[in-house]
């Protein structure tokens, strides 16, 4: 296939006008190159490994991929500006093991506007940029994906409302056991908390309200950890919304899984125990989605940023 497909069609314009389903492109738009031009033993390497050893397989897998990136790159970034500039994909740091780790979030501020392509050219333009870079010092990269579900505000102030609430626990507890509570004490308190469970989505209320409240007058720094630059054109006290769907979360493993094999080293899903993993997903979840097994056990789930701390240098 490589013998005699030696050459492929690709963008001699920084600007084309192109879309992830449509591709508008004249003659005069395109020149043909090498198809081996861009690629080392290593990038073989890899697309002969996602293969499972079927040299065939390989090849026309590096042909497509090839003529993909031909009109693919370089990106216009005028189609995906708002999207750069949410932060919602970036890279940042490293983990233990020293790959390049790029950050994912689900929740950005201000409404999306749910260009599914523009989001996509975003991500591919940060995602190329970084594996160009780090491939000159590292040619056999690979790199870790951290998806972060959620609010980081929300998850930051739910942190300190457990650690208060675990702080008040231990005090009662003490308390319960210098002998302070009697029976009848003992009966209204199970009472309360009856009545308590009864309200408890009462009790979440008041907690978005005081989060909502504790939130005013923060930086966008403050209001978003995983901070990458200033957007005038976002207000700081926007609340946080959804910038993704299921049509957005298959796109982009489609396309990187099909043009950067063996890329990934390991995906850590930041996601509640409360089921934030399974809502957005639905039942089609990142692994039940991901047909590659090898890939499915790259995958982990943990239950807050704080345990990002085993993964990533801080």
């Amino acid at each position: 296939t490589l013998a005699t497909a030696t050459t492929i069609a690709t963008k001699n314009k920084k600007y084309v006008t192109t879309t992830a389903t449509n591709t508008v492109i004249t003659k005069d738009d395109m020149v043909n190159v090498p198809i081996l031009r861009n690629l080392t033993k290593h990038d073989l390497r890899r697309f002969y490994t996602a293969s499972n050893g079927d040299l065939k397989t390989a090849a026309v897998r590096i042909v497509q991929s090839a003529a993909w990136r031909g009109i693919t790159f370089p990106i216009d970034t005028r189609v995906c500006r708002i999207e750069l500039q949410s932060g919602q994909f970036f890279q940042q740091g490293t983990d233990k093991e020293n790959n390049p780790v790029f950050y994912f979030r689900n929740m950005c501020l201000g409404p999306w506007r749910k260009d599914v392509d523009a989001t996509t050219f975003a991500v591919l333009h940060r995602l190329e940029s970084a594996i160009v870079h780090w491939s000159k010092i590292s040619p056999e990269l690979r790199c870790t994906i951290i998806v972060v579900m959620g609010s980081p505000l929300e998850e930051m102030m739910e942190d300190d409302e457990n650690n208060a609430d675990d702080a008040a626990t231990t005090a009662g507890d003490a308390s319960t056991a210098e002998g302070e509570v009697g029976d009848e004490n003992g009966s209204a308190s199970a009472a309360t908390s009856t009545a308590g469970g009864n309200s408890s989505g009462s009790n979440n209320n008041v907690k978005k309200k005081k989060r909502k409240k504790k939130s005013k007058g923060l930086t966008q720094k403050q209001r978003n950890p995983f901070f990458v630059g200033f957007n005038p054109r976002i207000d700081p006290e926007e609340d946080y919304y959804v910038h993704t769907n299921f049509l957005l979360v298959q796109r982009l493993h489609e396309v990187i899984s099909k043009h950067y094999p063996e890329r990934l080293s390991k995906m850590i899903v930041v996601s509640s125990k409360s089921g934030g993993w399974m809502k957005v997903f639905h039942t089609l979840s990142l692994k039940t989605h991901v047909k590659s097994q090898r890939t499915r056990d790259r995958i982990t789930r943990i239950d807050s940023v704080a345990e990002l701390k085993k993964y990533v240098d801080e």
